[in-house]
């Protein structure tokens, strides 16, 4: 098939892009270490396992950047993660579509893990956890800027 490569594969492996990189402006800042949070046993398990799954899939990899900051995971009451960015208004998309033929929909999965850091700025993502320093290869949900260069994609797509 082509252009399968863009696509989710039947092992779960994500498709990428090479279409945009996220950049960290921080100009001349020194790099911030927070300290480690202690983190209950029940939740560590969740951690363990959701890192090993990152690596797995090269979202993030093992990292000695002098950065370091902390991860809190927040679980819904029916045990999944909420992301919390809004959603635009229905209206102003649907308006551009009027008089158009034809219509195609995407689905993202996990949209901001398609978009590659830039290399320079990979050591700025980097968190602690017990079991180590992680810095991410691909976009982080929650980081700063990541809807910008998301809507700069869409807008390239």
């Amino acid at each position: 098939m082509e252009f399968q490569d863009v696509f989710k594969s039947p092992e779960g492996q994500l498709g990428k892009t090479n279409l945009i990189e996220h950049e960290i402006n921080i100009q001349n800042a020194q790099p911030i270490k927070q300290p480690q949070r202690k983190v209950p046993n029940s939740v560590r398990k969740v951690n363990e396992k959701e890192i090993d799954k990152m690596l797995d899939d090269n979202i993030i990899r093992q990292s000695d950047s002098p950065w370091s900051s902390t991860i809190c995971l927040v679980l819904k009451k029916d045990g999944t993660r909420h992301d919390s960015y809004p959603l635009p208004e229905i209206g102003q998309p649907l308006e551009s579509l009027g008089g158009s033929k034809f219509f195609s929909t995407l689905d993202l999965a996990s949209g901001y893990w398609q978009i590659q850091v830039a290399e320079s700025y990979k050591p700025q993502t980097a968190f602690a956890t017990h079991n180590g320093l992680y810095e991410f290869n691909f976009v982080p949900f929650g980081l700063t800027n990541a809807p910008t260069t998301f809507q700069r994609l869409m807008e390239l797509i």
